[in-house]
């Protein structure tokens, strides 16, 4: 009988090293009777979520999965949990007199749990080998005695490293799985081993390195590191700085780590950096008031302009070349753009720059400059003989030339050679008196006329100009 034993405990464990993993079983070297088994369970459902009140017990480099559902509750989706721990040892005896010696372990299971799980296996045994029995029940059949959902709420006082280990253990086999798998990449649409692929998450689209790391290296040379996110159309999952730095040269990934840095230092409303070029430390802000002092280099500066500090009662002084800028900020921007325009430069100020700027803008829309004193003339009606309220001189409004005081008229004659014959009232409002005298005709000036008593053919521009 001894020998039966042992015989059936050595084919055992030749059969089960030959069904899992050296990371799922592990015998004892020098004593195969005693080892250990693994079992990731199966869940019942796709996803378990974990409801948390924040996301300070989530790693650091895992938060960003984490979804906000609402105020104190955020949701973490987990698809693998740590695995339950089989600790067996054989008696001389097993397995046709005596059950396996064993114990159970686990992160995220209690005492009593894990005591009824034990007891359900040692039910299982019947004179007969059990140990591939029990690791089967732990993976497909005992989430039932967990007594746990697929919506977990985790409590405040629940320890930190807990929650920390459910979230890197899922996160890290989900990495496990997707290098043993084959995958198409969605920009060449070839099939590749997951090993050679990159999966942003929480979306789960799936990129092959070689396509990514050229879609990495252009979004860091443009400088766009925000934009570095998963290229499928509206997705807004966000790559790992760990997925970056695997794909591009070091040098590249420097860079990219400064525009990390430089986007969340200008995302905290009090921080700034030294204006002076050989400085460049960062400073925080007194909260009072927009002033800064550099604790490196001392310089004291309005964190608005970026000069000199220029007192709380003085504005900032706005350049010519900013004009057009606040005009739009003022036209176009939100109410906090343009409390802060109000803010950094004065409202009466800033009011009187747009009033300026739109007139100038209706200037140079409905105005021209004379030829003569450079004052703006403003067609009205009339025809496009202006002449300047200013220095009373005439010029043409549709090519801006100088006309003679003494004939300005003959610019639009046949004779004068200019581009403008027969354009006088081009582009401007007929006078009624032309109208009636010429019959209607499309816009008489340098059409034909032509004379009920005679054959010849009259050009308006013997009319107007004087004999």
């Amino acid at each position: 009988m001894e020998s039966d034993n042992r015989e059936a405990q050595n084919d055992e464990i030749v059969a089960l090293q030959s069904i899992y993993t050296a990371d799922e079983l592990r015998v004892k070297e020098g004593k195969p009777t005693t080892g250990k088994f693994k079992a990731i369970l199966a869940l019942p459902f796709d996803i378990l979520t974990l409801e948390l009140p924040d996301t300070a017990a989530i790693p650091k480099n895992l938060r960003h999965l984490a979804e906000e559902k609402d105020t104190n509750i955020n949701h973490y989706i987990i698809k693998h949990l740590p695995p339950i721990t089989l600790k067996f040892s054989l008696p001389e005896d097993y397995p046709l007199s005596s059950p396996p010696d064993v114990s159970l372990s686990c992160s995220w299971l209690g005492e009593e749990q894990l005591s009824e799980i034990r007891t359900k296996l040692l039910e299982e045994w019947d004179g007969d080998v059990v140990l591939f029995t029990w690791a089967s029940f732990l993976i497909d059949d005992c989430w039932e005695l967990t007594r746990l959902t697929d919506c977990i709420r985790v409590p405040e006082d629940i320890p930190a490293n807990l929650v920390g280990q459910l979230c890197t253990f899922d996160y890290d086999y989900r990495v496990f799985l997707f290098r043993k798998t084959t995958h198409s990449c969605s920009v060449c649409f070839e099939e590749h081993i997951g090993s050679v692929c990159v999966e942003f998450l929480p979306c789960g689209h799936v990129f092959c390195k070689t396509c990514m790391k050229g879609f990495f290296e252009v979004m860091i040379g443009e400088g766009s590191v925000t934009a570095i996110t998963c290229p499928s159309a509206k997705c807004e999952s966000s790559a790992l700085p760990n997925q970056v730095k695997e794909l591009v040269d070091p040098e590249l990934f420097e860079k990219y780590e400064r525009f990390l840095l430089q986007r969340t230092l200008d995302q905290m409303i009090d921080v700034f950096k030294c204006p002076r070029k050989l400085c460049e430390n960062f400073v925080v802000k007194d909260p009072d008031i927009d002033m800064a002092c550099c604790d490196d280099c001392g310089f004291v500066f309005c964190v608005l302009c970026e000069k000199s500090w220029h007192g709380v009662n003085n504005r900032c002084e706005i350049k010519s070349g900013k004009y057009k800028d606040i005009c739009r900020i003022y036209n176009e921007g939100n109410d906090a753009e343009i409390k802060l325009l109000y803010r950094k430069y004065g409202k009466a100020q800033v009011d009187e720059i747009v009033n300026n700027m739109q007139t100038f803008l209706w200037l140079q829309e409905h105005s021209k400059p004379c030829p003569t004193c450079k004052a703006m003339i403003e067609l009205d009606t009339g025809c496009n003989k202006v002449q300047c309220s200013v220095c009373k001189g005439f010029m043409c409004w549709l090519c801006g030339e100088k006309l003679p005081m003494k004939d300005p008229y003959g610019h639009y004659s046949r004779s004068s050679g200019s581009g403008c014959v027969g354009k006088l009232f081009e582009g401007t409002v007929e006078p009624e008196w032309m109208v009636d005298e010429f019959d209607d005709h499309d816009d008489a000036l340098g059409h034909e006329i032509h004379n009920d008593d005679e054959e010849d053919i009259i050009f308006l521009d013997q009319f107007v100009v004087p004999v």
